[in-house]
């Protein structure tokens, strides 16, 4: 069965994932017979509305043959990305590099906080156990800190930890402003990363 032999018998347009799901029902399934299985499958599929709910026939029977996952889609947020299957259960979910999820907070920093980014002295996304200690280049799995603290000689530093097996340091925001201006700016950048990260 080719793909357009069965579109010309339905009205709406098969996805990619239904359009698998359907091969494989009529390739695998004991009861599609060899001659009219084209039209069996459109009826099952308009049994439904053509609607493709998790328990419609065609779904069913493809549950029957153990059909493999179909990805759906994919999704992300700002620490990994995943697939959605056609069960609607999420698998393959693979962490960001550590270095992406930083350059995308850094970003958002800087298009919604305009006033606090400039008065940053530099903002590193890089974290010194990736860069000096040989740690793979993935956000780490654990509990997100931040935290902000007084520089040795001079401004204040905002600091994004991730507390895990391994203290990771993740990000790491300057600026030379001293005295209240530079609390203020601290407190005020600590939240404003807290809330980009939803932590």
């Amino acid at each position: 069965m080719m793909q357009h032999e069965l579109q010309e018998r339905l009205v709406n347009q098969l996805e990619p994932w239904q359009w698998t799901m359907a091969e494989y029902v009529y390739m695998n399934h004991p009861t599609i017979k060899d001659v009219g299985g084209k039209d069996q499958i459109a009826e099952l599929i308009k049994e439904d509305g053509e609607g493709w709910r998790w328990n419609s026939p065609i779904q069913t029977m493809y549950k029957e043959t153990n059909g493999p996952d179909i990805i759906k889609y994919t999704q992300e947020d700002l620490y990994s990305t995943w697939e959605v299957t056609q069960e609607g259960r999420c698998i393959n979910d693979k962490p960001k590099a550590a270095t992406a999820v930083g350059q995308a907070v850094k970003a958002i920093y800087e298009k919604e906080y305009p006033e606090l980014a400039s008065h940053v002295e530099y903002f590193s996304t890089e974290s010194t156990e990736i860069k000096y200690d040989g740690v793979p280049d993935v956000w780490p799995q654990g509990r997100i800190a931040v935290f902000y603290v007084a520089g040795d000689s001079e401004g204040y530093y905002v600091h994004v930890e991730v507390l895990a097996e391994k203290h990771q340091c993740m990000m790491l925001i300057k600026t030379l402003r001293e005295s209240e201006g530079g609390i203020s700016w601290a407190e005020q950048t600590a939240n404003a990363i807290s809330r980009i990260m939803r932590v």
